[in-house]
């Protein structure tokens, strides 16, 4: 009789346990679908949105991995990387605000990076600041939305654009232009998105290929020794269209 409760019970506590993994995918599976698929037909209306902020400004310390302390020159581009990719983003932000504020209407758009997610060995410092934008618009945007003003954070993957030296585009790499303009369709669906639907399903496959025990773990092979010497060398922005064309883009949706 008390074997019988316990598988009993063991059987009850498996059927919820797995309602609640297919119920919360399920939930996962449905928003993406409303925020990326639905979104291209019913378009939000962004002029209701009235003024309108981009920090898009990004820099990393190589476009290979690399072990922190093998940085060179590091103590030079701890302050670059950290005064472009985080203070810029405040700063900005502290300039442009209080208008919105006062207006009671805004958006401001913060371009963190899918590595801003979790921590991300060899790609320390980069992971780190952009794991800081992403905790910065969402503390603001909760701040924020009762006053009419919308703080989203924009997590691509990989995007053709200086800071990936142009990369070449396929399946998985987007032009900017073409990110751009699916990530303009999530503004007021979303306060918080890969910015397209190819850069979603990445992050979803990856959240489950690579989990942070993996990436917290010291199986986790470093980068070869013989690229050190190559390591270590700073992409500098030419301009603020590093990480995305937002700027432009949102001009040509406001004059439709």
């Amino acid at each position: 009789m008390k074997d019988s409760m316990i598988y009993r019970g063991l059987t009850l506590l498996g059927f919820l346990t797995l309602s609640h993994l297919v119920l919360s995918q399920s939930c996962k599976l449905l928003k993406g679908f409303r925020v990326h698929v639905l979104s291209r037909w019913w378009r939000k209306d962004l002029k209701k949105y009235g003024g309108w902020a981009v920090n898009n400004v990004g820099i990393t310390f190589a476009r290979k991995s690399t072990p922190f302390l093998s940085t060179p020159d590091l103590d030079k581009k701890l302050s670059d990387i950290v005064n472009c990719n985080m203070l810029s983003v405040l700063q900005m932000t502290r300039i442009v605000l209080p208008g919105m504020i006062l207006r009671k209407k805004g958006v401001i758009i913060n371009l963190s990076s899918e590595a801003g997610s979790r921590p991300y060995p060899y790609k320390t410092v980069y992971s780190c600041t952009k794991g800081f934008v992403d905790y910065f618009s969402r503390a603001l945007n909760a701040e924020c939305q009762r006053k009419g003003v919308t703080v989203q954070c924009v997590m691509p993957l990989l995007v053709s654009t200086n800071l990936t030296e142009n990369m070449k585009t396929n399946i998985l790499v987007k032009t900017a232009e073409d990110f751009t303009r699916e990530a303009l369709n999530t503004v007021g669906l979303t306060n918080r998105t890969s910015g397209c639907l190819s850069h979603a399903i990445q992050s979803y496959l990856l959240d489950k290929i690579l989990p942070d025990a993996l990436l917290s773990s010291s199986l986790l092979p470093p980068p070869d020794e013989e690229d050190q010497s190559k390591l270590g060398e700073t992409t500098q922005p030419k301009n603020q269209r590093e990480e995305s064309q937002l700027p432009a883009v949102l001009r040509q949706r406001e004059k439709s």
